[in-house]
């Protein structure tokens, strides 16, 4: 630049490593997980979208119930161990975040087990993943996604009334599994 004295570019410079050294810091800090593009993985793909249609599968995954106010959802959880984590500390009761008004999210302190994640190339409404392994996120809206680091837990079967239900703000958002 010419323009800076030596004291700005040694701190121009300490900046850049320090920026540098934080990032490094996080990402070696994270436990490893392992991506998938969802049409590169057939199991995947099949878990990601296997709600298209929002038809249960018998036999695969277990019946919740999502209540936000009112609204009572019946939903579907992957028969997967992230899921069962939650599924075993049913019933609980969430205040999510919003998020780019387009989901609602909360970091959880469960101890989820390492779990290979996969970047829809799409996320549909009514879906319910973990993302950057602890938080939970429900997407009230569907929208091309570009992002990876999502472990698929489950989906919602009916979304009609759902963004309404959660509204603008944060929400309070009960699951519970079915009683049988």
């Amino acid at each position: 630049s010419g323009n800076g004295t030596d004291g700005d570019r040694l701190l121009e410079l300490w900046l850049g490593r320090r920026f540098l050294a934080v990032c490094l810091t996080s990402l070696s800090a994270r436990p490893e997980t392992k991506t998938q593009t969802v049409q590169d993985s057939p199991k995947a793909a099949k878990t990601a979208s296997q709600h298209d249609g929002r038809k249960k599968t018998e036999g695969e995954g277990v019946d919740v119930i999502v209540k936000v106010g009112k609204r009572e959802s019946a939903a579907r959880f992957y028969d997967n161990p992230s899921a069962q984590v939650l599924l075993d500390k049913m019933p609980f009761t969430l205040n999510m975040k919003d998020y780019g008004g387009q989901e609602k999210v909360l970091g959880l302190s469960y101890d989820f087990p390492a779990a290979t994640t996969v970047k829809p190339k799409t996320i549909q409404a009514g879906e319910i993943y973990l993302w950057s392994q602890d938080d939970l996120v429900l997407f009230y809206t569907s929208f091309a996604n570009s992002y990876g680091g999502y472990v698929p837990i489950g989906y919602i079967e009916d979304v009609e009334g759902l963004a309404e239900a959660l509204g603008d703000g944060d929400a309070k958002v009960r699951f519970g599994t079915v009683k049988k």
